[in-house]
């Protein structure tokens, strides 16, 4: 076999691995992110919050956020995006406050959205 073979099949099995590899990477991280600021919320946020303790909450941690008390009642935020975050096809972390009926603070819920692949 040829050097030039041998080197072929090496950069496919790479190739190969990385493929199979990177969701599973990507899995975690995204994982480990909803951990981390699932506890975040868990330490600043009491349930039972009221809407002003909700809106600095979401000051000190996201770029932007808005509230839908009308059709879905959630208070969601965008979370700053990392430079990991630009490498993984434009990754986008929301918190989301969900309300109760009296509109204080239910529980959380992070949604990872990825925009581009």
């Amino acid at each position: 076999m040829t050097f030039r073979a041998k080197l072929g099949i090496g950069v496919a099995t790479v190739a190969c691995l990385l493929l199979l590899a990177l969701p599973s990477v990507v899995s975690f991280y995204d994982a480990r992110t909803r951990t981390r600021l699932l506890a975040v919320t868990a330490g600043e946020l009491p349930i039972g919050a009221s809407m002003d303790e909700m809106t600095a909450f979401l000051q000190r941690h996201t770029t932007r956020y808005a509230v839908d008390v009308v059709y879905h009642h959630e208070y969601v935020g965008v979370a700053p995006r990392t430079r990991v975050d630009s490498m993984l096809f434009d990754r986008q972390v929301q918190f989301v406050l969900k309300l109760s009926d009296a509109r204080t603070f239910a529980n959380t819920e992070i949604r990872i959205y990825y925009t581009s692949l």
